[in-house]
Formats: C-alpha cells, sequence, structure tokens
C-alpha cells in the first residue's frame, strides 16, 4: 500500500468518534504520532498500517481503496473550488481545451456568417 493520506486517516478516526489518545492506544503508539500522522506526515510502514486497517476493522486493500475514493473526492472538491474562481472563458478552455475551443468559435462564426450570407443570396436569385 503507498502512502497513507492524513486527511483520510484523522476522517475514519473521527467518524469513529475516536480522540487521538483513544486510536493512538488501539494501534499502540502515542498521540503526538497519530496528530503529525494526521496533520503532515502519514505512516509508510506495512506493520503500523496493518495495525490501523485492523483497528478500523478493515483489510488493508478496503483501506486502500477508500484512502483512493477520499482522494478523488478532495480532488474533484478542490477541482470545483478552482473552477468557480475562474472567468467563463477559462472555463471552457479548461473543460473543452484549447484547440476544442478554437473549433467550436469557428463554427459559431460560419454559423453567424451562413446566417447573414443566405438570406442575401436567396434574394438574389429570386
Amino acid at each position: 500500500m503507498e502512502k497513507m493520506d492524513g486527511h483520510f486517516l484523522r476522517k475514519l478516526r473521527e467518524e469513529r468518534g475516536w480522540s487521538l489518545r483513544e486510536f493512538a492506544e488501539k494501534i499502540y503508539t502515542s498521540k503526538s504520532t497519530v496528530r503529525r500522522w494526521e496533520q503532515s506526515s502519514p505512516p509508510g510502514d506495512e506493520e503500523t498500517r496493518a495495525r490501523i486497517a485492523e483497528a478500523f476493522g478493515m483489510s488493508e486493500e478496503a483501506l486502500r481503496a477508500r484512502g483512493e475514493a477520499f482522494r478523488t473526492e478532495q480532488a474533484r472538491a478542490e477541482q470545483k473550488k478552482r473552477e468557480k474562481e475562474l472567468a467563463p472563458e477559462q472555463l471552457a478552455e479548461l473543460k473543452f481545451g484549447t484547440k476544442k475551443l478554437l473549433v467550436a468559435l469557428g463554427v459559431l462564426a460560419a454559423a453567424a456568417l451562413l446566417a447573414v450570407l443566405l438570406p442575401l443570396l436567396f434574394s438574389l436569385l429570386l
């Protein structure tokens, strides 16, 4: 399992209503170590991750899967936050890319030109 996310670890602990001390006792470590994991430096060794998974009553694979889902959700929330701060043209460029945006603008310009020229052509033919 790759390095665990500290925010995810805190979320799981808080979901169960455990204090830092209670959780630390369950996994045989100190309160300050758990605080450090949650704030900046999550546990990296396999033995600790195994104890954490056991404390939460799940396999390491299930813990990893939930951690990945948590990170994905966090990334989506961060993306939405960034999108709210963008101007409409920046948001369109982000979603569609510059090339697609230019193609779409070209199609709109061509449609507008046709809307103006077609009636003129028909009036000349009649």
